[in-house]
């Protein structure tokens, strides 16, 4: 590898003979004052080096050249240049190659053969393969939730630290809207009286339960669709592969039987929460007269709708041409049903330690008031339910790979809408109840 260093400075050490060069022990260059009739600059410091290393010491000829030291001038390199035998001289021209070098300097870093810090041509095609893979990776839907995720971080900052509003109506009212459209339930009264035209654009918040019922109809029927494309061979609707095309992966991307069965698990997971959380709306939570803005309530029923859809966006299901799916159960499939399973019998258990607050022993509603929970995972934080939900989300993300980007864009949505929720109910918690534990989080267990 050659060195680009500075040539030596100070005076040339002549110990010239009539007949050449000799080089000194030390590698120094030695120079007669005059050769030809003409004054003879130094040696560079590279060819210095190539004279006292690699066997060109006292041999009177530099390693990679034919012709002896003696023979070496600028006369005889305008006569090889002239020959066509010779590179061009001066500084700016190409170095030569010492032996085994390849083919040099002038190809630039990545040339081949070049020994040094440069690329190759098959790391540069490697490197324009992984950007273009990250491309493929970030899809619409990607951005989408995303921007979701920016939306209610945003949210989430802008209430931490939250200015004074502005005196005047229009500052009354813009903020108003802001604590109206993030809260609902028991946190809604913390914002003091409604303007009679906010009051219009309140829901109970027992409708909830409609979240869930369109989450059963809506992922059963891409579930059914999914499975008979899988297992069955058939074509879904054409509506759903048009879909596909606009929203999900290219129909030609190289795809395998563990990602297709991994969307198909992840889709029977997300139904069979759906499933749960109904049937808990139905006969097990107790709620109160808590409303929620009808902006909130219809982007949870849209919510659903989405979330099912980016599932079975995340591998092309037009590709099978009538082959049934080989099922392939894989590590992270079993660790991410595991995780599954955990998080979901923690949310039941506190859904239930919150609707028995409410319930006398035998099992009938006697309050509709709010009191301190314990018990479970109350016992660390406040929102115990809302991180169990996290959990549920990041097991899907486990169950498909761990390398699906958009599900992790999900994820982050999920973490920040429900973050921000349970930072509201924690503040709830804290302003209500004076003997309030101290040592409880929010959200995350000794964390957040």
């Amino acid at each position: 590898m050659q060195h680009h260093t500075p040539p030596l400075s100070g005076p040339a050490h002549p110990a010239s003979t009539s007949e050449g060069y000799s080089c000194p022990s030390r590698g120094l260059p030695a120079f007669p004052a005059d050769y030809g009739g003409e004054r003879r600059p130094r040696l560079s410091h590279n060819t210095a080096r190539r004279c006292s290393g690699r066997g060109g010491r006292h041999s009177g000829q530099c390693p990679g050249s034919a012709a002896p030291l003696g023979l070496r001038g600028p006369r005889f390199s305008r006569e090889r240049e002239a020959e066509g035998t010779a590179p061009p001289s001066g500084r700016g021209g190409a170095r030569r190659n010492g032996p085994g070098q390849g083919q040099g300097q002038g190809q630039g870093q990545g040339g081949p053969g070049r020994a040094g810090p440069g690329r190759s041509g098959a790391e540069r095609s490697g490197s324009g393969a992984m950007l273009a893979a990250l491309a493929a990776a970030w899809s619409l839907l990607a951005a989408a939730w995303s921007l979701l995720a920016a939306a209610f971080l945003a949210a989430l900052l802008l209430l931490r630290r939250a200015p004074a509003p502005r005196p005047g109506r229009a500052g009354l009212v813009i903020a108003g809207l802001f604590q109206d459209l993030i809260r609902y339930g028991k946190t809604k009264r913390g914002c003091g009286q409604l303007p009679g035209w906010l009051q219009l654009l309140q829901v109970p918040k027992r409708w909830f339960t409609h979240f869930y019922v369109v989450s059963v109809l809506w992922n059963g029927f891409l579930l059914i669709s999914l499975f008979r494309a899988e297992f069955l061979g058939e074509s879904l609707p054409s509506w759903i592969q048009d879909m596909h095309h606009a929203l999900g992966r290219d129909s030609q991307s190289k795809d395998t039987d563990s990602e297709h069965f991994s969307a198909l698990l992840v889709l029977l997971l997300l139904w069979l929460h759906s499933c749960r959380r109904l049937a808990e709306c139905l006969w097990t939570s107790v709620f109160s007269s808590g409303v929620i803005h009808i902006v909130q309530y219809c982007f949870g029923l849209g919510y659903y709708i989405a979330v099912g859809s980016t599932v079975l966006c995340q591998v092309p299901t037009n590709v099978r041409n009538g082959k049934k799916l080989s099922v392939q159960i894989c590590w992270y499939h079993i660790i991410g049903v595991m995780v599954y399973i955990w998080a979901s019998l923690h949310q039941h258990r506190c859904l239930a330690i919150l609707a028995n607050l409410r319930k006398s022993r035998s099992g009938k509603v006697v309050s509709l008031s709010h009191s301190v929970p314990f018990g479970d995972w109350f016992e660390s934080i406040s929102c115990p339910h809302y991180f169990a939900e996290l959990l549920i989300y990041v097991s899907m993300a486990i169950t498909l790979g761990m390398h699906n980007v958009t599900w992790w864009c999900v994820v982050m949505y999920v973490l920040f809408n429900q973050a921000l929720a349970a930072i509201l109910c924690h503040e709830f918690y804290q302003k209500n109840f004076s003997s309030y534990p101290k040592e409880r989080k929010a959200f995350i267990p000794l964390v957040f």
